[in-house]
């Protein structure tokens, strides 16, 4: 999407640089997606202590998945 904005030259400068990035575009780019994963983080981070796992249905979804790896892992060598 191409948008018009206002931004400060030298802030741009110093994003490019930190990220080492060669244009504004894929510096403010960066910046954006950095900026969207530490909100992403925070709020994950904010769930701490509030989801309750049940242990025994964990090592159920754990065995499922390990048995579905080992199946995977047969027909690819079957193929």
């Amino acid at each position: 999407m191409k948008t018009t904005v206002t931004i400060d030259a030298d802030a741009v400068r110093e994003l490019a640089e930190h990220y080492g990035e060669r244009t504004k575009t894929a510096a403010v780019n960066r910046a954006i997606e950095e900026q969207l994963r530490a909100m992403r983080l925070k709020k994950l981070a904010s769930l701490l202590g509030k989801i309750k796992i049940d242990p025994g249905g964990l090592q159920e979804s754990e065995a499922a998945d390990l048995m579905r790896a080992d199946w995977l892992e047969d027909r690819g060598a079957a193929e």
